[in-house]
């Protein structure tokens, strides 16, 4: 299963930083007490990026890969 998310840049983001180069990806991972023990990393799909209300939105998935443990919030990269 796939969880479908968006990213939302600040207000102020200039295009060329929503769409610029570089590793851009989202992670999901789960957690045993302060240890991730899993994680799935998944490109965003920066070319689909769209500018609505102002700012950058670039989309994304990220695999849903377990019931077990705890969950950590997706963390962004770029």
């Amino acid at each position: 299963m796939l969880l479908q998310v968006e990213v939302r840049l600040p207000v102020d983001m200039q295009s060329s930083q929503a769409k610029g180069t570089g590793e851009s990806y989202v992670e999901r991972g789960s957690l045993s007490g302060i240890v991730q023990r899993k994680g799935v990393r998944r490109e965003l799909r920066v070319p689909d990026a769209r500018h609505e209300g102002g700012r950058w939105i670039v989309p994304g998935s990220v695999y849903v890969f377990t019931t077990r443990g705890q969950r950590m919030h997706p963390s962004i990269g770029a």
